[in-house]
């Protein structure tokens, strides 16, 4: 059988951790897993609770980790992983996912790589990473080793790829990456891996991720919401106030929709996904940034979602148990 090897960036909660590893050994065939633990974890932590689980390796390294530098971790994960663990499949996941039915080992060993085509230019007007990754002077050279012209990007989490694929992605990325003396500050892990791979893979062979993200709902209702304001005051207000004054009101609509919550994971998603309710997901399946639309999942072949609170007894959690359990 082939092995797949799941890379986590962790940094609190140990029965959290082994709660979700638990999650992945249960619904996930033949898994190993890397885990990069955080410098920040040892603050409130003991790394004893996370050693002599079976199956599961700590990576020696401890990097300061915080949102825009993810990248760092999982490129850390998978340097000692080739050299120190048998796999066949790398499966990068965040430690606020969890897996909500079998068929994932599957889908994955059916493909080289499985990760979002979206196109990356100029026109991807509602999302800002974008505009950053262009001018990312590092990943300008990883494309120019490799041979690529075009930026990718895709979410990171269920991502996967063969370890051939990511042998070349990542030594191509320890050429020129340095955190250190990296002058852009975004989600890499969103650009990196998609780009690099999509140079060496035969796209015939790409599936999809195999996580259902909350954040792709949460993008759609605010992006569809820019969409018409931006209009109504292309032609009403901007004739008199500008454009500052919009793009502060921009702002404060991103803080309403944020704290309202709406966009978050519920046990109906969970429902969904379980009964192949390709109606529900299909209205879920397409995004537009402003350069066009563009295919999140396969939404047959969802068997996860994101995000699921980092509390142990946080509801959605507790409802997986109990699938987990046949309750």
């Amino acid at each position: 059988m082939k092995k797949v090897l799941v890379s986590l960036a962790v940094h609190e909660k140990p029965d959290v951790i082994k709660d979700q590893i638990k999650n992945f050994k249960f619904f996930l065939k033949n898994v190993v897993f890397i885990l990069h633990v955080s410098k920040s974890y040892f603050d409130k932590y003991n790394i004893e609770e996370l050693k002599g689980i079976e199956d599961v390796y700590i990576n020696p390294e401890n990097l300061i980790t915080k949102w825009g530098n993810i990248v760092s971790t999982h490129i850390s994960n998978y340097n000692y992983a080739k050299d120190n663990i048998k796999f066949d499949y790398i499966l990068f996941h965040s430690s606020n996912d969890m897996l909500v039915r079998h068929g994932a080992y599957e889908y994955i060993i059916q493909h080289d790589a499985g990760y979002q085509l979206r196109k990356v230019n100029k026109n991807n007007v509602h999302w800002w990473p974008a505009f950053l990754a262009m001018k990312d002077f590092q990943l300008e050279q990883m494309k120019n080793e490799i041979g690529q012209t075009t930026l990718i990007a895709s979410q990171l989490e269920g991502s996967f790829y063969k370890k051939e694929i990511m042998d070349k992605v990542i030594e191509i990325i320890n050429l020129y990456y340095n955190e250190t003396t990296s002058t852009s500050f975004y989600p890499k892990e969103e650009f990196y891996f998609s780009t690099l791979s999509s140079a060496v893979s035969d796209w015939s062979k790409i599936g999809k991720p195999i996580i259902f993200s909350e954040i792709h709902r949460f993008d759609r209702t605010l992006w569809n919401l820019k969409e018409i304001f931006r209009k109504i005051n292309k032609w009403t207000f901007s004739k008199i106030f500008g454009w500052k004054l919009y793009f502060l009101f921009e702002n404060l609509l991103n803080t309403v929709l944020f704290k309202s919550k709406f966009y978050k994971i519920k046990e109906k998603d969970i429902k969904k996904i379980n009964n192949n309710d390709k109606k529900y997901l299909e209205k879920q399946n397409f995004l537009n940034d402003g350069s066009g639309f563009f295919q999140l999942y396969d939404i047959s072949n969802l068997f996860g979602v994101k995000r699921v609170e980092r509390e142990y007894n946080n509801r959605i959690r507790k409802y997986i148990r109990k699938l987990m359990k046949g309750l």
